[in-house]
């Protein structure tokens, strides 16, 4: 199927929907063996101590609207800080390995091959390491913009007057880089897991792939946190009304959180899928050897303007 390609966005959108329609049961239970044990440890957390941190920013937020003085920190307080960063992460590694064995599905099932979700899971897991290591790195390339970021707006900002315009024009000019680093790493589980590559070459790999198309990956992105935000709410309104969730109390935060559970298995394959069929259109606009639908492979064709 030498036709397959350039793939564009009505044909990445029809493949996707194949892979879904023949691939869900392996990617479901990939994500729900490595997300329900780390739901399972994330849920009675923040049920314990979300209530804690949210009751005590509450009543500073109001302190500070009132000109009183600041509320003391509640018992246990540090505790529950560092709970929370624990169980963040925790959910954070296994959001990757579960990225990673859907990508693994998705590139098995695009070249005619089958792979349990078992399988899908100990191949994650293997690619855990380069995963945080990438992770680490893209972590950092944020911290540095957001600091020099706000050190240069707010030396420029307290200069009054053009310079403060310019303080504006630094912070504006800090999410745009943010958001160009969003960009050129959002292939960071793709090249990892497809080329098993170390963290610092798939970070490298990724920002090199996406050069040239940082608007059209720009797109694909944005598309996809609309149709994931649009089934959260679908999904995650109804029970939340139907129960009657409202309150910030341990019941009510263990029940959301659930929810938030269910809603992440649901929703895992959708940005891996998308995001691998993406990653193979722009290997082969980069002009290197590609899979076809079925097994096989494809040169590329390279684009003038690709750099």
């Amino acid at each position: 199927m030498a036709d397959t390609y350039p793939l564009s966005a009505g044909r990445v959108w029809q493949l996707g929907w194949s892979i879904l329609k023949f691939a869900w049961r392996p990617m479901m239970i990939a994500a729900a063996i490595v997300l329900v044990p780390a739901s399972a440890i994330v849920v009675p957390i923040s049920a314990t101590f979300s209530p804690l941190i949210d009751g005590w920013v509450s009543d500073a937020e109001q302190a500070a609207r009132l000109s009183l003085p600041q509320p003391a920190l509640p018992d246990n307080f540090q505790i529950a800080v560092i709970a929370l960063i624990a169980s963040t992460l925790v959910m954070l590694a296994a959001s990757l390995v579960a990225s990673a064995a859907i990508v693994h599905i998705v590139d098995a099932t695009f070249r005619g091959r089958r792979t349990s979700g078992g399988a899908a899971v100990r191949f994650g897991i293997g690619r855990l390491g380069a995963l945080v290591s990438a992770q680490i790195l893209y972590v950092v390339s944020i911290l540095i913009i957001v600091m020099l970021g706000l050190m240069l707006s707010g030396a420029l900002l307290i200069g009054g007057g053009l310079l403060a315009f310019l303080g504006l024009v630094t912070l504006v000019g800090c999410v745009a880089a943010i958001l160009f680093v969003v960009v050129r790493t959002s292939l960071l589980v793709q090249t990892i897991s497809v080329e098993q590559l170390a963290g610092s070459l798939g970070f490298g790999r990724s920002w090199k792939l996406v050069a040239g198309a940082g608007w059209r990956v720009l797109g694909y992105l944005i598309l996809l946190a609309l149709v994931n935000l649009v089934i959260s709410l679908f999904v995650g309104s109804i029970p939340v009304a139907a129960l009657g969730v409202t309150d910030n109390t341990f019941g009510d935060v263990a029940v959301r959180s659930v929810i938030e559970a269910l809603i992440g298995i649901l929703t895992a394959p959708i940005t891996p899928v998308v995001l691998t069929l993406l990653y193979y259109d722009l290997r082969w606009r980069h002009g290197e050897r590609v899979p076809v639908p079925g097994g096989g492979e494809v040169a590329g064709r390279p684009e003038p303007e690709a750099r």
